[in-house]
Parts: structure tokens; sequence; C-alpha cells
């Protein structure tokens, strides 16, 4: 999550909700548990990063159900360079993140 908070930052996104499967991350960030020590250092680091942002939101995406992650780190094992999708899909996800936006607009 770290490092996404530091990217969508750097290409200059201002309104932005991050998902991440680690529940103790999520709960740390939201102040519903005490960070541990190993990761304490983390959450006050994307804590006072994400004061930049115009609006920004946290959620916690069960591993089992970030199916466009999931995608995404399978198609990462056979790239080499730092590869950069903005304003576009990737093909290797296209029919995932449809489904994706799909669900998330039923469920409102």
């Amino acid at each position: 999550m770290e490092i996404g908070v530091t990217f969508a930052m750097e290409v200059g996104v201002r309104d932005v909700t991050f998902k991440g499967d680690s529940l103790v991350i999520c709960n740390a960030i939201h102040s519903l548990t005490e960070a541990a020590p190993l990761v304490q250092n983390v959450v006050t680091g994307i804590l006072k990063r994400v004061q930049d942002f115009r609006t920004f939101a946290f959620s916690h995406t069960k591993r089992q159900g970030n199916a466009l992650a999931y995608i995404l780190a399978q198609h990462a094992v056979n790239v080499e360079d730092i590869v950069v999708w903005l304003e576009e899909c990737p093909g290797c996800i296209e029919h995932a993140c449809m489904y994706d936006v799909l669900s998330n607009s039923n469920s409102k």
C-alpha cells in the first residue's frame, strides 16, 4: 500500500481509494487496532503522505476476492521492466475489471 500511495502522488492523482489485502495494515490505518511495531513505520508513513491528497479512503479486500490483483500478479511474472497503465485498462484484466465495476455499481 505504501508504494501505491507514493505512485498515486507521483502521477498527480488527487482523489483516491486504496485497497489492500493486509487486514493488519488496514485496521491500523483506521485506528481499529494498534499497529504492531513491525508495521508502525509503514502505517505512519502512509498516514503522513495521504494528507496531500484532496480526498482519500482505505478499504480491506480479501485476497480471494481481489481477482484483478491476482491476474496482474500472474502477468507480472513475465514482465521484466516497470509497466504502468494510465487512462486505459490492460488487456490481461479487461474482463475482470468490467466485472469489478459492474459488481461495485450493483452493490450501491
